[in-house]
């Protein structure tokens, strides 16, 4: 997601595109601070893509955080942890 504007209600791709190949035998950890937004199940997508969907309901107008942990380098090496925040507007 790139989100320069306002994300409408409705539904949603999330991903972490890393600079080099990852396990994708492991899942990542996507978390959100907004229960109005209910993230599905990560998949990998690409050696260097996990992608989360989600959805977002109507009821909410604000700035969301999405943080994204857990993601380990094909040596085994876990990324830092990073967030992501972009802003919802369902009116």
């Amino acid at each position: 997601m790139n989100a320069t504007s306002p994300v409408k209600a409705g539904d949603i791709e999330f991903y972490a595109e890393f600079s080099e190949d990852m396990q994708n035998t492991t899942n990542i950890d996507y978390t959100c601070n907004v229960t109005e937004v209910a993230l599905g199940t990560e998949k990998w997508t690409a050696d260097a893509i996990s992608t989360v969907y989600a959805t977002i309901s109507g009821s909410y107008n604000g700035t969301a955080l999405i943080e994204v942990d857990g993601a380990l380098d094909i040596s085994g090496k876990e990324m830092v942890p990073a967030d992501f925040t972009f802003y919802i507007d369902t009116q």
